[in-house]
């Protein structure tokens, strides 16, 4: 069983201007200065905007049974996720998020529609795709946050838990 009980302890907003694994591997906190907002509930961190707990730093250490990344909508409301398998493991945060661990998700993955994680793919910095290849589906995907026309990363998930969505192409300087 896990040590400890977390709720939150990333929350990457829209237009925020941060990458999503270089404020994973930000040492220290981001926007928490008082070192307590993993204990917020979600609809509060993510109105304080994007935020990065001390905790993380320690994810190995921390004995977690399970992670799940997922995409929110302003108000907290949680619109796609995918549960990952932590149990006994000592992977760091980014390691854990692979296709073999995931245990669960708002999208289909049975038979044909398996998920596997890419992590730093073209203009992307987190992939969550259909299939043990990577085509030009995905489930979830997080842009990098370094587009020359747009420096804020965007985040696209599938609104059908059966379907996914054609991976758009980011282009830069049109």
């Amino acid at each position: 069983m896990s040590s400890m009980n977390i709720s939150t302890l990333l929350v990457l907003v829209a237009e925020s201007g941060y990458d999503f694994q270089d404020l994973v591997n930000t040492t220290g906190a981001v926007n928490d200065p008082f070192g307590d907002k993993d204990k917020w509930n979600l609809p509060k961190v993510i109105q304080n905007g994007t935020f990065k707990s001390h905790l993380l730093d320690q994810f190995p250490s921390l004995n977690a049974d399970m992670v799940s990344i997922s995409a929110c909508n302003k108000n907290g409301e949680k619109l796609w996720t995918t549960h990952f398998n932590t149990t006994g493991q000592s992977l760091t945060f980014l390691d854990s998020l692979r296709g073999n661990n995931i245990i669960g998700s708002s999208a289909a993955i049975n038979g044909t529609y398996k998920q596997n994680v890419i992590l730093s793919y073209n203009k992307y910095s987190t992939v969550v795709y259909p299939g043990e290849v990577l085509t030009d589906l995905a489930w979830f995907a997080v842009t990098n946050g370094n587009l020359i026309d747009d420096p804020h990363p965007m985040i696209f998930y599938a609104r059908e838990t059966s379907v996914p969505f054609p991976l758009p192409q980011i282009t830069e300087g049109i």
